[in-house]
């Protein structure tokens, strides 16, 4: 099994300690990720620049790190999931609003 980034490409991730960081979005469109947001809670696709400003003022009330990543068009994601010296994938579905997976 061969590793790096031309076998397995990593997606580039935009970290926010708090609302006062997300000053330049992070590419659009994206997913940001609130606090510590799994199973489609806490995520909110941004379409252009003056729904990446209004999240921000939402954030501006909480206390809450955030995260961004590059929105990608596609029928389904993939878990893969190692313990151990073992590997396990799952595929993830759509729910909700079409783009969000379980």
């Amino acid at each position: 099994l061969k590793y790096g980034h031309d076998n397995f490409p990593l997606i580039p991730l935009s970290y926010y300690s708090n609302y006062r960081e997300m000053v330049i979005d992070p590419g659009l469109p994206c997913i940001l990720k609130v606090d510590h947001a799994h199973a489609g809670m806490g995520k909110v696709k941004i379409d252009n620049s003056t729904a990446f400003n209004d999240l921000r003022t939402v954030l501006a009330l909480y206390n809450a790190y955030s995260t961004a990543e590059p929105f990608i068009e596609c029928d389904y994601g993939l878990r893969i999931q190692k313990v151990g010296n073992n590997y396990c994938s799952m595929k993830k579905v759509f729910t909700g609003s079409g783009w969000k997976s379980q």
